[in-house]
């Protein structure tokens, strides 16, 4: 047993010349697990880089990392109650005492909404969404109509005449044919 807690002491030793601070020293049974986790538990890339990093912070505080330590590396993410959350938007609605809400439903969400667009009524929110669209919509330039007609799908090339002739670089002298 003395043996092995030498063996361990070696080779948490950083190598002289190697950047100790992106090193982390772990033995057999943790390395395991850690693949166990990167290949079963890890829902997405980012749980990766959070466990990679909480073990380099952790490896600068000691030198070698054991099955100990693996709770404090994979750190299980909190349980959240999702059927109640707050809203700032509903703090001062005396329905929703300081603003906690039940969940999210539609129309939980259709007051906040109504509240953050500042009107009485949803239908105007709808409308108001509507003609935001249909303005985006009908807001085709000169060039892009053009390009419509040179280009009949969509294309890189398209994408760049139009932005070489709103630059004013091409089709400065083309008139516009409305049909």
């Amino acid at each position: 047993m003395k043996d092995l807690k030498k063996i361990q002491e070696f080779f948490s030793q950083p190598i002289p010349g190697q950047d100790a601070i992106d090193t982390i020293s772990m033995d057999i049974p943790l390395f395991l697990r850690m693949l166990e986790y990167a290949r079963e538990d890890a829902q997405e890339d980012v749980d990766l880089h959070d466990v990679t990093q909480r073990a380099t912070e952790l490896s600068k505080t000691k030198s070698f990392l054991s099955m100990e330590d693996y709770n404090e590396i994979v750190a299980a993410p909190q349980e959240i109650d999702e059927e109640e959350g707050y809203s700032k938007y509903l703090k001062d609605d005396p329905e929703f005492p300081g603003g906690k809400t039940p969940g999210l439903t539609p129309d939980i969400l259709n007051k906040i909404l109504m509240k953050i667009a500042n009107v009485d009524d949803i239908d105007e929110i709808k409308k108001k969404v509507k003609e935001v669209l249909l303005e985006n919509k009908k807001k085709r330039d000169r060039c892009l109509r053009i390009a419509d007609r040179k280009y009949k799908k969509p294309s890189a090339y398209k994408s760049g005449a139009v932005v070489r002739c709103r630059d004013g670089k091409i089709w400065k002298d083309l008139k516009e044919v409305i049909y």
